[in-house]
């Protein structure tokens, strides 16, 4: 098994402080959505409340409809939203991995989104992380549970999370061979997280605990401020300076912290390479037969191999008018 390192990763992602600035602006910008909304939600009801006696009474729910709404439409527009930062920092760290050098500042954000458009559309990358989420949980369903129902409830959802985030990481794998199949990447990583499942959890617990020290560390440090501006609003926001230091708090953990912890799963995946031999095999037949997600990467290998069989005649009769030219 591999050295697991937090360290060796931090120090990856100091070599890309560009592109982190990139995804701080971007998640600093989505907590300041998230902000407004809220305020644009309660600011809407409390105006059409205006004529009664206490219109700032509904204020908290109006908020918490302009919450929800953004939250959904964050939600719906994932795939285009984090495309990008998600997929251009797994591009960075293949380049890392293959010993290339980065460029810097500005031109480093640039090579990061086209490297990841050239190895991955943002359709399959949202497809994708749909299947190994799928798969990722029925790898985690198989680990032994404790005797108490509470306990063993709780282990399940936990080991579901773990094991969801240790194979997103998983597919760093593909920014390596960009030209390869992408679903057939995703699938070698899974493969390599059920094999290695109990050690490679535990590594990503570690890198989970670091997540959550950095957010409660974001928290903290946003509340000061966050505080201080709520002061200026006319009404008394109560516990909703709480939630906009956790929303900021969130945004801070995911521009420093997450990938920290990605690209130190990223290296743990890096290092074990295609997994061979009668093990591997029977596990993949294993996954095929009782898990959806693994089956949808099967079902996109062959989608893949269709499209670049149709693509094939397609460029062979585009040149063929150049190979009959009349003299």
């Amino acid at each position: 098994m591999p050295k697991f390192s937090l360290l060796s990763a931090t120090r990856s992602i100091e070599a890309t402080m560009s592109f982190v600035l990139y995804r701080f602006l971007v998640y600093l910008g989505l907590a300041g959505i998230y902000l407004l909304a809220a305020l644009a939600g309660a600011g809407t009801l409390m105006a059409f409340a205006s004529f009664s006696s206490k219109p700032g009474t509904v204020a908290g729910f109006g908020a918490w409809l302009g919450l929800i709404g953004c939250g959904y439409l964050v939600h719906k527009f994932r795939s285009g939203l984090f495309f990008n930062v998600q997929a251009g920092h797994l591009a960075l760290l293949a380049q890392q991995a293959d010993g290339r050098k980065l460029p810097e500042g500005k031109a480093q954000v640039e090579f990061a989104k086209q490297a990841a458009a050239a190895a991955v559309t943002p359709e399959q990358f949202h497809r994708i992380g749909i299947a190994l989420d799928d798969a990722a949980s029925d790898l985690a369903s198989e680990l032994p549970s404790p005797a108490q129902p509470a306990l063993a409830g709780l282990q399940r959802v936990a080991a579901a999370w773990l094991t969801r985030a240790a194979a997103r990481a998983a597919f760093a794998l593909h920014f390596r061979n960009p030209a390869g199949d992408p679903w057939r990447a995703a699938e070698v990583g899974l493969v390599n997280l059920g094999l290695n499942l109990k050690p490679l959890l535990i590594c990503q617990s570690q890198a989970l605990a670091l997540e959550l020290a950095g957010f409660a560390a974001g928290f903290a440090a946003m509340l000061y401020p966050v505080d201080s501006a709520a002061a200026l609003l006319p009404v008394d926001v109560g516990y909703w300076r709480y939630l906009f230091a956790l929303v900021f708090g969130w945004g801070i953990m995911s521009t420093f912290f997450t990938p920290i912890a990605t690209t130190a799963m990223a290296q743990m995946f890096f290092a074990l390479g295609i997994p061979t031999g009668e093990t591997a095999d029977r596990l993949r037949r294993q996954l095929g037969e009782r898990s959806e997600g693994f089956r949808a990467l099967a079902a996109g290998r062959g989608e893949q191999a269709a499209g670049a069989a149709s693509a094939e005649p397609a460029r062979t009769d585009d040149h063929a008018g150049d190979r009959q030219a009349p003299e």
